[in-house]
């Protein structure tokens, strides 16, 4: 029986650690890329941006009616200026309107009190109806019902005292008057009116003394 102990290491089957690497099988980390399996195909980077931008140039147009973001702000901001435009319109319009109004309001409140103060003035007797009435329109108040009250009294109540603090405005018994006014000269004519432009209540009935 032969002796396997003394056997050479070198003949006979081969070292596995003398194996030469570049001998039988392919080394898997030299492989060509380009060679087997399948290539790398992805889109360029730039055509992909290029497709997005088409695809959200085509959305913003249909969304908005704008071609770019550019000009949908500008699109904005002509709207918001035609917007602000048109708002500024109807504040001058609406305030026209409201001084119209307030105008139209003091004419009527204006013409109340004088029928008021004149009815009273002539049922009371006043020398002069119409000095009576300018004499207590300013201090006359017209409610929303259309009532005229001066210093919280009715036109016959103030026109009343005012002919008790102030007799000569009221005619004699059996003596006769003007509604319109009467007698005078024309110096006293326009001491009356300029007193009466001014407010000046004493001036006033000083120029109707003076006139009488």
């Amino acid at each position: 029986m032969a002796d396997d102990s003394n056997a050479d290491p070198n003949k006979g089957g081969e070292d596995p650690s003398k194996a030469d690497p570049n001998k039988g099988g392919d080394d898997p980390s030299k492989d060509d890329p380009n060679k087997g399996g399948s290539s790398n195909n992805t889109p360029d980077e730039a055509a992909i941006r290029a497709q997005v931008a088409r695809e959200f140039a085509d959305r913003l147009k249909g969304i908005t009616g704008a071609d770019s973001l550019d000009a949908l702000e500008a699109q904005t901001k002509t709207a918001a200026d035609e917007q602000l435009k048109k708002q500024g319109e109807f504040e001058k319009l609406a305030n026209a309107k409201a001084a119209e109004a307030l105008e139209l309001k003091a004419k009527w409140h204006a013409t109340l009190t004088s029928n008021a103060l004149l009815s009273a003035a002539s049922a009371a007797d006043a020398v002069n109806a119409t000095v009576v009435s300018e004499l207590l329109a300013p201090k006359a108040q017209v409610d929303d019902a259309g009532n005229v009250t001066i210093d919280g009294k009715s036109p016959a109540g103030a026109v009343e005292a005012l002919l008790k603090e102030h007799p000569y405005l009221k005619k004699a018994a059996g003596g006769g008057g003007s509604g319109a006014g009467a007698g005078g000269g024309g110096a006293a004519q326009a001491d009356y009116q300029e007193a009466k432009k001014a407010g000046n209540l004493t001036g006033m009935l000083k120029a109707k003394r003076e006139k009488q």
